[in-house]
């Protein structure tokens, strides 16, 4: 997908994060979108947004010699020259790839729940919750997604507890998650997929708009 493609779809993305986590929303400096977190080992991080652009390896260095945690997350073409740029100034790769995606929302499929399951949902504000629980309560599945004003709807925090996997729970999530965000007036899904969801969400549609690398300094390691 050409760079100035995937920096609209990135830029919308980070500001429905953003939604999502209750975070303030992000302030823009050309191709990079500063958001400030303010978590444990994360009080800020830089989205970079456009692969096809050279990331500024002088701010790069400055992150690295910082003593603020920051997070580096870097949309690109080319993710092991990508973390040998990063790595070179001081910002560690994660080690694990993750990739941008989208989709339009009325293309997907529905999915019923699994016998003995039962999904519930709970909208605040702009951010719909969901979570699929067991007869006895237990939580197997849970996620949220943030409506933005673009139409977007950012998938987040999509996670099937290990001991209800490959039951179908993760798609049926997606599923309601979705019907919501339609009848709230979305029209195309935004996410950042682990190595965990990329090939579910392949599965259910989704089109991958280039590799993401998340790296971090050293202050947020220590």
């Amino acid at each position: 997908m050409p760079g100035d493609a995937v920096a609209q779809i990135a830029a919308e993305w980070v500001a429905g994060w953003c939604v999502s986590r209750g975070f303030e929303p992000p302030e823009r400096a050309g191709n990079a979108f500063w958001s400030r977190p303010h978590e444990d080992g994360r009080d800020r991080e830089l989205l970079w947004a456009n692969p096809d652009e050279p990331i500024d390896a002088d701010l790069l260095a400055t992150i690295g010699a910082s003593a603020t945690p920051t997070w580096v997350t870097v949309a690109t073409h080319d993710v092991s020259t990508m973390q040998g740029t990063l790595a070179e100034r001081g910002v560690v790769p994660a080690g694990w790839p993750e990739w941008l995606m989208s989709v339009a929302l009325d293309s997907l499929p529905d999915a019923a729940c699994p016998d003995g399951f039962d999904c519930r949902l709970d909208q605040r504000g702009q951010v719909i919750f969901a979570e699929i629980r067991t007869a006895d309560n237990q939580l197997a599945a849970s996620g949220q997604l943030a409506l933005s004003p673009g139409g977007g709807a950012v998938a987040d925090r999509i996670v099937t507890e290990e001991a209800f996997r490959r039951r179908g729970l993760g798609r049926h999530l997606m599923a309601r998650l979705n019907a919501a965000a339609r009848a709230a007036g979305a029209t195309h899904g935004l996410l950042i997929a682990s190595s965990d969801g990329h090939a579910l969400y392949q599965a259910l549609g989704w089109t991958t708009c280039c590799d993401v690398v998340v790296a971090r300094n050293g202050a947020a390691m220590a």
